[in-house]
């Protein structure tokens, strides 16, 4: 098995632990299901992190500002 088979046996076993679905070279569909669900998840994580990003840059700059009162 090459390199190529072996990573793509990989990509199967995840997307089949993550999504419950059974992914075949027949199954085009399900693959593109996948890949969307994938996808989506990929985007709210992202936007997730983004918006924990300004939160804590919010709150360091109120700290800040109080730190300058006292």
């Amino acid at each position: 098995m090459n390199t190529r088979e072996a990573e793509r046996e990989r990509e199967k076993e995840r997307l089949e632990i993550r999504y419950g679905i059974v992914t075949s070279e027949g199954k085009k569909s399900e693959k593109r299901k996948a890949v969307k669900m994938e996808d989506k998840y990929n985007r709210r994580m992202s936007k997730q992190r983004k918006k924990r990003k300004k939160e804590n840059k919010m709150t360091r700059k109120r700290k800040d500002i109080l730190r300058m009162g006292e």
